[in-house]
């Protein structure tokens, strides 16, 4: 790929509004001055990931320092996409329109990893095997699912047979044994490497843009505890990010303008069957914020097909209310049987399936419904308790009409009259109510880690430092060196940094730090306890707290070796250089007192 000038990424960069690129991907909360992201790079349940429009970087708070939670646009879209530098330079100026020749078809040109190409002769493998005499049992039991050849191609369904065949056909290919034990595809035994899913149905998970990543694998043994299993944690598949079938359905979805989430793989395929190719499922019942993150970018509207049955009915209601946190529209399939679509489908047709689909129900018909079967309203403290929880979703509706339509068929089912649930509701309700309201009314504020005084002074340094060169030749001159490691690093390539440029760009220079380095850049960028004007006095208070815990470390280092010495001479000359360093010490903190008294 071609080199990029150094002044087209930082034109890019600079063009780039970055709430609006990461708001291209996932769901971007502004609160306040500060816009706020649930996170994609972790299974997030309270928006941890902080964005900074003014600096034109993010932070998660959540994620560890080492996985790289903090960085400028590019550094989003490259974690995020999992592509190179370069790379997601290029899709950053495409997503905003920037006209550049990068030397190249501007197609987006992913290189496949090892993984990818070792699940890629997987499936051509297996699918070569499933057309086998040893697999002629396990097809039929596809066609007997009403799953047609044109489906098994379409999905690339294989067998994987037993007696460790498909390692030694990867190893024929060239593919080294820690590489396909990294895939999931063999474990190291003693007898060697042993097939992970042999002997079973294989149908492959893709990634958003169509690359093999994994697995989900069905056994016909009725005596097997597993009926299904999954690709575990690799380097390419991470299950809280799956959504399988999304690189299909994504196409259908403009045309549907709605997303069907599923429970499984076979549901995903009736639904197709069906005639609805807009269809995805979380790979069971547990659907995750980032995967709603990943189909929040192609539509807003959420079909909800999850079985009939109680377990199917919950995923429904923890699903829902997570998607209407992060931003979606929530329907309901109209399933009044205890079955899922692929049992719907075979048990009574496509056409009953279809009546469910074209006729859901609304959110609030489905909470209606659930708490009613989960509460023995006959009771009267069940009773209040229906009404506590159905109030709660109730008072989340925007639309007043909605409101005032679901407070009447509560009171008609609860047989309370409408009035009291208007104007009487339980107080724990209203002020939780009242609560949320308030909370949504303050502007946000990032989480604030206490601090001790030298790490305050620390942060007080390299803020001064990122405002203003002066501030850089003081600290050259006057300390040059921070006690932790890491602060240090940072004043380093600040130092460095702004002997290549005539200003300060944060966005920048955090695309040239390392992972552990940039969410410290953040912390300091965008802390609350110093200001963003420069202010030499305290750059100058900061450096004298440094140097009077360095004196005062050395005379405590210096009283260690006192007690340990017998020597009078030599006691006497260390006491020397102590009482000097105490004299010292007196002297910075003359200089402090007369600075808190200016100010004062």
């Amino acid at each position: 790929m071609n080199r990029i000038p150094q002044e087209v990424i930082n034109d890019i960069r600079s063009k780039a509004r970055i709430e609006e690129v990461i708001g291209h991907y996932i769901t971007v909360m502004k609160k306040g001055n500060s816009y706020l992201a649930y996170c994609p790079f972790h299974d997030d349940h309270d928006p941890s990931l902080h964005i900074s429009a003014d600096k034109q970087i993010f932070k998660c708070f959540s994620c560890p320092a080492e996985e790289g939670s903090a960085g400028d646009v590019f550094k989003f879209v490259m974690k995020y996409k999992h592509v190179d530098y370069l790379e997601a330079i290029k899709m950053v100026a495409e997503l905003i329109g920037y006209k550049y020749d990068f030397g190249d078809d501007r197609k987006t040109v992913v290189q496949e990893s090892i993984y990818h190409k070792i699940n890629r002769d997987t499936i051509a493998f297996c699918q070569y095997q499933l057309n086998t005499q040893e697999g002629a049992s396990f097809k039929e039991y596809l066609h007997n699912r009403f799953i047609d050849d044109g489906m098994i191609e379409k999905y690339c369904i294989g067998y994987n047979p037993g007696n460790n065949k498909l390692s030694v056909y990867l190893n024929k290919k060239g593919y080294k044994d820690q590489d396909i034990i990294k895939a999931n595809l063999a474990r190291l035994t003693s007898n060697g490497l042993n097939d992970v899913f042999y002997n079973r149905i294989m149908i492959p998970i893709f990634d958003g843009e169509g690359r093999p990543i994994g697995f989900t694998a069905r056994t016909l043994d009725p005596q097997s505890n597993s009926k299904y299993i999954n690709t575990a944690e690799t380097p390419l598949f991470h299950k809280s990010d799956v959504v399988f079938n999304l690189h299909r359905a994504k196409e259908i979805v403009r045309e549907k303008k709605f997303m069907i989430i599923a429970e499984g793989p076979m549901d995903v395929m009736a639904l197709e069957r069906g005639g609805y190719g807009n269809a995805v499922c979380s790979m069971g019942t547990a659907t995750t914020v980032n995967q709603l993150n990943q189909i929040h970018r192609y539509t807003r509207r959420l079909l909800l097909a999850y079985d009939g049955d109680k377990a199917g009915q919950g995923a429904i209601l923890r699903t829902g209310k997570m998607a209407l946190e992060n931003g979606f529209e929530v329907l309901v399939i109209n399933n009044r049987t205890e079955y899922d679509p692929d049992e719907i489908i075979n048990k009574y047709g496509a056409d009953e399936l279809k009546a469910m689909i074209e006729k859901p129900m609304a959110w609030m018909e489905f909470i209606l419904n659930f708490y009613q079967k989960e509460y023995d309203i006959s009771n009267f403290t069940n009773k209040k308790e229906y009404i506590r929880v159905v109030m709660e979703q109730i008072n989340q509706l925007k639309d007043p009409l909605d409101r005032d339509n679901y407070k009447r068929q509560l009171a008609e089912i609860t047989k309370v009259s409408y009035a009291v649930l208007d104007a009487n509701q339980p107080q724990n309700i209203s002020q939780q109510i009242a609560g949320k309201v308030r909370e949504s009314q303050q502007p946000i504020t990032k989480p604030v880690t206490l601090m001790n005084g030298m790490r305050m002074a620390q942060m007080s340094i390299l803020k001064e430092m990122l405002l203003s060169y002066k501030a850089i030749e003081i600290f050259k001159k006057e300390l040059m060196k921070l006690p932790d490691s890491q602060y240090q690093d940072l004043a380093l390539h600040i130092i460095d940094y702004a002997s290549q440029h005539d200003r300060i760009d944060e966005a920048d220079l955090m695309s040239q730090l390392s992972d552990e380095l940039q969410p410290l850049l953040y912390d300091i960028t965008e802390s609350e306890l110093i200001a963003d004007e420069y202010n030499e006095e305290l750059l100058k208070d900061s450096i004298i707290t440094i140097q009077i815990d360095e004196l005062k470390s050395k005379a405590k280092e210096l009283e260690s070796q006192i007690s340990q010495l017998n020597d009078d001479i030599i006691k006497g000359k260390i006491l020397l250089q102590s009482d000097q360093i105490k004299k010292q010490i007196a002297q910075l903190n003359k200089q402090k007192s007369k600075k808190i008294r200016r100010t004062n």
